[in-house]
């Protein structure tokens, strides 16, 4: 039977460390909660000297690099429903967090503020590189315990969606690699050695076995000079695309390819009805719910479209059109 460590709170604020042996994770949480405390964290004992194996729900981001929001969301909705103060909530946290990292600093930038009197959203907002005008809004509309429970889920369904999309893109990316290295050393290797070869025969080739040879000659020569090109491209394209007619240029483009554009369709639309319905739900208002969901979509043309769509345009004319004359020009279903 597998060796747990975990942390949990107890009904008191403090914070309780230890061992356990169980059949699994969700056997230490149950537990815990049977004996009246609030399971923070779990993690088996193998899993956590492995770094990299293993999934722990509940533990903070430990490699310092940026914080993980949504275990943040998640940690901070367990302890706010267990009934704690949000500045013991903060505090937990904070000591929890691995010493050192941005995690920590946030956490204790957030409870420093918070202490002084600070709404948490407040506090929020003075990280707008970590919590977005979505995530804000959604505090500012109802309870904590409430808002982040749904924040949480949010945000778990988006990065289940974003890892289900890696997952289906990483193996077709790795056989285009593996073709277009083969082919480098293709081109760069054997070419240029059979070519000889054909020198020694003495006969007329082919047009195309020519261009081949005369391409395997031009990589094993210039194969520097093709580098150079590749890598000037890349950067060039990373700095169109930072700017925003780059970026609505080349978000166009990605629109109207055949497979990928509909793919991108498929999914800005489901970010954007899945945000938009989550908002709803927590309290926000119509037009600003409709105006912040069309900014988290990614894709340039689809969010400066968004204002624009009949949609929209109807969202507008049923919030501010009393007689709703004009809504007969863009009616909801």
């Amino acid at each position: 039977m597998p060796m747990f460590h975990y942390k949990a709170a107890s009904t008191d604020g403090q914070v309780l460390e230890g061992r356990m042996e169980a059949l699994n994770r969700e056997a230490v949480v149950q537990r815990l909660q049977a004996q009246g405390h609030i399971p923070i964290r779990a993690e088996e004992i193998s899993a956590a000297s492995a770094p990299g194996i293993g999934h722990v729900p509940l533990a903070l981001w430990r490699t310092g690099a940026r914080v993980d929001v949504q275990v943040l969301t998640t940690e901070l909705s367990t302890l706010l429903k267990a009934g704690l103060p949000l500045d013991r909530v903060l505090e937990l946290l904070k000591d929890l967090a691995t010493p050192g990292t941005e995690t920590q600093r946030l956490i204790e930038e957030l409870y420093r503020r918070v202490r002084g009197g600070a709404d948490l959203s407040a506090a929020l907002s003075e990280h707008p590189r970590v919590f977005s005008t979505f995530y804000l809004n959604m505090v500012r509309a109802g309870a904590l315990d409430v808002v982040t429970a749904r924040l949480a889920e949010f945000l778990e369904r988006s990065r289940a969606v974003r890892d289900t999309i890696v997952s289906a893109t990483i193996y077709p990316a790795i056989l285009l690699a593996v073709a277009l290295l083969s082919l480098s050393l293709i081109l760069a290797v054997v070419v240029p050695r059979i070519s000889q070869m054909f020198d020694d025969a003495g006969e007329a080739l082919p047009w195309y076995t020519q261009l081949v040879v005369a391409s395997g000659a031009m990589v094993e020569q210039y194969w520097w000079l093709a580098l150079a090109i590749i890598i000037a491209a890349a950067l060039w394209l990373r700095a169109d695309y930072a700017q925003p007619s780059g970026r609505l240029r080349w978000d166009r483009f990605v629109l109207g390819l055949p497979l990928a554009g509909e793919l991108v369709r498929k999914i800005e639309a489901a970010r954007f009805a899945r945000s938009l319905g989550t908002m709803l739900e927590n309290g926000v208002g119509l037009l600003d719910a409709v105006a912040i969901s069309g900014a988290i979509v990614s894709n340039a043309v689809i969010a400066d479209g968004v204002p624009r769509s009949a949609f929209a345009k109807a969202v507008v004319c049923r919030c501010r059109c009393s007689a709703r004359r004009c809504c007969r020009r863009w009616p909801l279903s």
